[in-house]
């Protein structure tokens, strides 16, 4: 059973070099966190563009996942690529588009497609941004399982 809400999270970023933090969620293990290479950064490291790319994809899952236990629907396979454009704007930089490509393999198609658009409607990170995420989805019937 979930836990009540409110939810609160909490994380930690201590600086290592400049632009440069040890981002910490214990007892997660410490990622390392810095500006991507558009902005002179290390390749290696987790930008803020790729956090919060990677937050919209795994939010997006674990939402649809929590909806289909609900609706009933097996997901055999879920393969998100997720997609951000950055641009200057009336307000200074901005994301400007969030697009996400969903592949799925399921047991119910049709049933899949009304999860997913319960998921659109509900996912928490979705929702907290200004500008929509629009989610290209494939779904596919997944193959009966031989036992």
């Amino acid at each position: 059973m979930p836990a009540p809400f409110p939810h609160r999270y909490h994380t930690r970023l201590v600086r290592t070099l400049a632009s440069r933090a040890r981002i910490e969620a214990a007892p997660r293990a410490p990622i390392a966190g810095g500006p991507p290479p558009e902005f002179d950064g290390d390749a290696t490291a987790w930008s803020p563009e790729h956090l919060l790319l990677s937050s919209i994809g795994l939010c997006l899952l674990t939402t649809f996942e929590a909806l289909a236990a609900r609706d009933r629907v097996a997901l055999a396979a879920w393969v998100a690529n997720v997609t951000g454009t950055l641009d200057r704007s009336a307000q200074g930089l901005a994301f400007t588009s969030f697009r996400v490509a969903l592949a799925l393999e399921v047991d119910d198609v049709e049933r899949a497609r009304r999860t997913l658009d319960d998921t659109r409607v509900h996912c928490p990170a979705c929702k907290a941004l200004n500008v929509p995420v629009e989610i290209d989805a494939t779904i596919r019937r997944s193959a009966p399982r031989v036992e």
